[in-house]
Parts: C-alpha cells; structure tokens; sequence
C-alpha cells in the first residue's frame, strides 16, 4: 500500500481504469428489432431516436431517484402485522441472491431492520 506521502517509491502514476471498459450500447443497439416489426419504418426510425435521446432513462443499471423522500406515519400504537417471509424458488435463489447483493453494492437498498422478512432462503 502506498500513501500520499510515501516518497520511497518516487513518482507513482495512476492507471485510468475507465479507459478499458467497453462503452454502454445505446437502447438502439440493445433492442431486439424483431419486436418492434409491429411499427412502420417511420414509427420504429422515431422510437430508436427517441431512446437514444434519453439513453440515460435507460440504463441496464438501476438506478435510485434522491429527488425527494417519501415517509409513512403511523400513530404510536401501531403493531405491524407479522407476516410470513415469501420463499424463494431453488431455482431462482442464485438470481435473487445477486441482485440484492448488487442493489445493495449500488447503495439503492439497505439492510431492513422490520421484523417482517421479506424472503426467506
């Protein structure tokens, strides 16, 4: 590990890393043309352009809107109902498992702290 500091290792010079990641496909390039055949050349020219215009909308990344908080206010003798965990499919546990590890890794949720689980594993 190297400091700020450290002056024993001389100049040290730091990679940019975002140089070898592959650009993101615009929508247009992501969208399976086969399911717009239902639209006329015009129509389908326009929607390409249009997802492209606001290609952020978008992203294979979800995202997490910070614009305002939403709260809900209960009185002070509310007990909430104890439900339950839903199971999850074998099957479909390694899927769930990484998208909340990567929703949680984005920072889009956090560790609950309810008594009502929401899936059990």
């Amino acid at each position: 590990m190297i400091y700020d500091d450290d002056s024993d290792f001389g100049s040290v010079d730091v990679i940019d890393t975002d140089q070898f990641q592959q650009p993101e496909l615009l929508p247009s390039q992501r969208i399976d043309l086969t399911t717009l055949s239902h639209l006329s050349v015009e129509q389908r020219t326009k929607l390409l352009a249009l997802l492209d215009k606001y290609s952020e909308c978008f992203s294979e990344k979800p995202g997490l809107c910070t614009v305002l908080q939403h709260e809900i206010n209960v009185s002070a003798d509310f007990k909430p109902k104890r439900l339950r965990g839903y199971r999850v499919p074998e099957n479909l546990k390694p899927m769930v498992e990484a998208q909340i590890n990567e929703l949680l890794k984005l920072g889009i949720i956090k560790p609950s702290k309810s008594e009502s689980p929401i899936f059990v594993f």
